[in-house]
């Protein structure tokens, strides 16, 4: 079964792998199905007609399924913090800005440029070979890191 993760491991400057992070199960929720089904139209429903449809207009929500809430938080004396969180079946996106106002309003572009990148999305198309990682779906191995620290794009199934 898939896990999630917030972090795979722990890497040295230089690129060493000094611990890799397993996942951890916490807890089974006792959630019925139907429920998660419910909640999870609920919030396509909120990227494709609610509060974050109007930054995701001509985005191809029938091959990218994003789900998303938005919302704010208000500061006595500052502009309101505006969030937005949003996830698909491969990734989560999760966008904060403090006194940025409503949610899909100050993080909505940003919000929707990292979608399309993760899908390679170019005018309304969804193009795995313009994804940020090859096949959409996140890699199973460590990345590989340059000289400097840096990380390296993962290589293309072509380019191996």
């Amino acid at each position: 079964m898939w896990q999630p993760r917030v972090g795979k491991a722990i890497v040295s400057p230089d690129g060493k792998t000094i611990r890799e992070i397993a996942p951890k199960k916490e807890r089974d929720l006792k959630i019925p199905k139907f429920v998660l089904r419910y909640l999870d139209d609920a919030l396509q429903g909120v990227a494709s007609r609610g509060t974050m449809a109007w930054k995701l207009g001509g985005f191809p929500l029938d091959k990218v399924k994003i789900r998303a809430k938005t919302g704010s938080a208000e500061v006595y004396g500052k502009q309101s913090t505006g969030w937005v969180a949003s996830y698909t079946k491969d990734y989560v996106v999760v966008m904060m800005m403090t006194q940025g106002g409503t949610g899909s309003g100050a993080n909505g572009v940003g919000v929707r440029k990292i979608w399309e990148a993760l899908y390679g999305v170019k005018d309304a198309d969804v193009r795995d070979d313009k994804a940020v990682i090859p096949g959409v779906t996140p890699p199973a191995s460590l990345p590989i890191f340059d000289a400097d620290g840096s990380i390296l794009p993962p290589a293309r199934k072509e380019e191996r």
